[in-house]
């Protein structure tokens, strides 16, 4: 009987670490770190981890000795990161000092997960060659984590993703929770209008790793995002028409979007369109990924078990009745 390849999850109590935990885990050995908020999934060992401390990340990877290490624990908030610059530097650009070192003692594979926000938001379609130039506090650091990694790691992939949505196993709720909470209390929530990104459900990001995992290519970039973009105010109208929710509750704005000092002057002029494409990654797995309708679509059978069809079966039903 083979034994099961170990991963090493840094962050598994965030929104895309468990989810990526829960994906993983029927496959492989999966191990994740936690902080602060110790987070339960069956099936899957979790240990407190101070990714800042050097001993801590030593005791992991030396007793563990993953194939592949999976790093997630940055701060995730756009927000966050503008309020706090230090803390955001340190999670998402120096947290991999440490896990460098060790990656390379255990001769370990790197999974990093970056974002499409290491680019301008200029109205074109990125491609993983264009140089980074982010106007952003969050994108500033995961550029800086890329740059750390090309120089310093000799065995990686990085995955620059999209928006990407769904429900947390982890502490933190997530946005399209807090969307689906409003719609479930009725309550008229305002949506941006203005910043355009890629939104795809995160199981895609899990799909894509379980099947980069089977190639041992290195030190490679894939962008991962859905084939068109859109603003949130029109990703929360085309949830509530494919959940059949109540779209009046929706109404658009333009909502406060933190950029960096050397971009704000020209912050009113433009709409930032953070749009990646796929080209290398489909032609690499040979796959097609899904417009964002196509995601919600799937997100709807996945939570509900059912299809968009049967749902609209069962509210004519209910009306008629």
């Amino acid at each position: 009987m083979n034994r099961k390849k170990t991963i090493l999850i840094f962050g598994v109590s965030g929104f895309i670490g468990s989810n990526l935990a829960g994906i993983l885990k029927n496959e492989y050995r999966v191990i994740g770190t936690y902080f602060k908020n110790h987070t339960k999934i069956n099936g899957v060992l979790s240990f407190r981890c101070d990714v800042l401390n050097k001993n801590d990340v030593k005791l992991l990877m030396l007793a563990f000795n993953p194939e592949v290490v999976i790093y997630a624990a940055g701060a995730p908030g756009i927000n966050e990161c503008s309020e706090n610059e230090d803390y955001a530097d340190a999670l998402n650009t120096g947290g991999l000092v440490n896990i460098l070192e060790f990656t390379h003692r255990c001769n370990s594979q790197l999974f990093y997960i970056s974002s499409a926000h290491v680019f301008s938001g200029l109205d074109k379609v990125f491609s993983e060659l264009d140089r980074p130039d982010p106007n952003t506090t969050y994108g500033k650091t995961m550029a800086g984590a890329e740059f750390y990694i090309h120089k310093n790691c000799l065995n990686f992939k990085i995955i620059r993703a999209c928006k990407l949505y769904g429900r947390s196993n982890g502490y933190r709720e997530t946005f399209f929770e807090k969307m689906q909470r409003s719609f479930l209390r009725g309550e008229a929530k305002v949506f941006d209008s203005r910043i355009q990104f890629g939104f795809l459900d995160v199981n895609y990001l899990g799909f894509v790793i379980r099947e980069l995992l089977n190639f041992e290519v290195k030190n490679r970039i894939f962008q991962l995002s859905s084939s068109n973009v859109m603003t949130h105010y029109e990703f929360a109208k085309m949830y509530a028409e494919i959940f059949l929710e109540e779209d009046s509750l929706i109404s658009s704005g333009k909502l406060r979007f933190p950029v960096t000092k050397d971009y704000s002057s020209k912050s009113d002029e433009i709409d930032h369109i953070y749009h990646i494409d796929n080209v290398n990654l489909e032609g690499f797995l040979d796959l097609k990924m899904p417009t964002i309708k196509e995601s919600l679509e799937f997100t709807f059978k996945n939570l509900n078990g059912g299809s968009i069809q049967q749902k609209n079966e069962k509210k004519e039903a209910e009306r008629e009745f």
